[in-house]
């Protein structure tokens, strides 16, 4: 039986195409350029996880009920775990960046909210504002205002962190 290509074929053609496909693969990894931000872009994120106030308070239970009840069921307060929504907003420049109303998570509605955001904005001199709302009845608890420079590709993060007293903004 004859063979269909003579050895230097055989081998060169594989050899050909694998050597092409690595060119490729090697101008393609370089070029052409990406960039992730514009030339004058920074990049503010808000990232947090708070877990809001009780959405209720404690309420007596009645004698009555508590009968009913099995003994090791007994007791004398109803404490529901469900926790109240929790509301933030930035502003840059006294333009909004954010309004956003988290739910808590968890099957009873009693874990922490938790908020990730990204946005481009652009490099330079800005003031941002920024609040939160933890409570049933909505009123913004915390407030906090900053200055801040950014550089073009510079990040900056806003936290929230309650034993710090409210909204952290640091730049990485």
């Amino acid at each position: 039986m004859a063979e269909p290509f003579a050895p230097p074929l055989r081998y060169g053609i594989p050899l050909a195409v694998g050597g092409l496909f690595c060119v490729l693969l090697g101008f393609f990894s370089t070029a052409p350029a990406y960039r992730q931000l514009g030339e004058q872009e920074a990049v503010l994120t808000l990232s947090f996880s708070h877990s809001g106030q009780l959405k209720f308070g404690c309420s007596p239970i009645d004698p009555a009920e508590l009968a009913k009840l099995q003994p090791n069921m007994r007791k004398k307060m109803d404490c529901p775990r469900e926790r109240a929504l929790v509301s933030v907003e930035i502003d840059m420049d006294q333009q909004a960046l954010y309004r956003l109303t988290t739910p808590p998570l968890g099957l009873q509605r009693d874990g922490p909210a938790t908020v990730y955001r990204s946005l481009h904005i652009p490099a330079g001199h800005h003031r941002f504002s920024a609040r939160l709302a933890d409570g049933a009845d909505g009123s913004m608890h915390y407030a906090k205002d900053a200055e801040v420079d950014l550089r073009p590709g510079q990040v900056m993060v806003i936290d929230f962190l309650t034993g710090s007293g409210g909204f952290v903004f640091s730049k990485v």
